[in-house]
């Protein structure tokens, strides 16, 4: 309804899953019921996505893996992050869920966080602070309007009173992140948003994405230093990320491991082995057999 994406679910014949909206002035909440899933917002996807939202996702009851803009996140019950829709993104269920999300317009919600790109993917606690507040008030707002005890005449005011709430929330937890310089910050997102959709290509580098966005490498390499690490090793890193969520998906069970590497950008089979190892601590075979098991025994026989 609000963006393209593909959910495959952990077991076909048995899926089942629900959905319902309402609109809250210039906001859409919404409620999810999933069985066991993954849903993929992939490059292709991005590129069929002509109007940018910003999506607030909360679970309620059961877990989300979380992987955004370079942030691997796991939400418990409460907690919330922020997903861009002009950027790739995996939401992974690993067991029945129950969710709020509220669709927000981009540039509706730049009027609150300006920089919201510094704080995409970033998981908020929704046991503390404003953090709770926000949890509290979302399912208290849904719960009103399932009732249809909120006059819509009130939409626009307590949508606003909403979205203060949580651009409060996150100045308190993220505040470096927000306050960063704008124009560094929309970049580096423009940087991430690249290098998310071709994370698959083995020449991604620094010159590439230089080229190919009108930039200077010296500036890339400028924009991105404000990130924990250098960009050669957030591609690194993003592309070890994606295989090892790859080696232990039962829908891609049936694919090498070689097949993986190379899939994902990988020209040498000795440097993902070393690299994979020296960032997971194990080889990647025995990160499938560790893992692949514990996912097989989460599947309902």
């Amino acid at each position: 309804m609000f963006s393209p994406l593909e959910v495959k679910p952990v077991d076909r014949d048995t899926f089942d899953a629900a959905f319902s909206t309402d609109v809250l002035g210039p906001l859409v909440l919404a409620k999810t019921f999933s069985l066991p899933a993954t849903i993929e917002h992939t490059e292709r996807h991005v590129r069929q996505t002509h109007e940018r939202r910003v999506f607030l996702v909360m679970p309620i009851q059961g877990r989300i893996l979380s992987s955004h803009y370079g942030h691997e996140a796991v939400l418990e019950e409460g907690d919330f992050a922020l997903t861009d829709s002009f950027a790739p993104s995996r939401t992974i269920l690993p067991e029945p869920n129950d969710a709020l999300a509220v669709c927000v317009p981009y540039d509706t919600l730049t009027t609150y966080i300006p920089n919201p790109e510094g704080v995409f993917g970033m998981r908020m606690s929704g046991n503390a602070g404003f953090g709770h507040t926000v949890n509290t008030m979302l399912r208290s707002l849904w719960v009103q309007l399932e009732r249809a005890t909120l006059p819509g005449c009130f939409g626009p005011g307590i949508a606003k009173n909403f979205l203060e709430l949580v651009a409060t929330a996150y100045a308190l937890e993220h505040a470096t992140e927000i306050a960063e310089c704008s124009l560094s910050t929309s970049r580096r997102g423009q940087i991430k948003r690249f290098i998310e959709m071709h994370l698959r290509d083995s020449d991604l580098t620094a010159t590439a994405i230089a080229d190919a966005l009108g930039l200077s490498p010296r500036y890339i390499r400028m924009v991105f230093a404000g990130e924990r690490e250098s960009i050669s090793d957030y591609i690194l890193r993003r592309r070890l990320e994606e295989c090892a969520v790859q080696l232990t998906n039962v829908l891609w069970l049936g694919r090498s491991i070689t097949d993986t590497a190379f899939e994902w950008g990988f020209s040498s089979m000795a440097h993902f082995t070393r690299a994979f190892k020296e960032h997971f601590s194990v080889t990647p075979t025995e990160y499938r057999r560790i893992q692949g098991a514990s996912v097989r025994s989460a599947i309902p026989s």
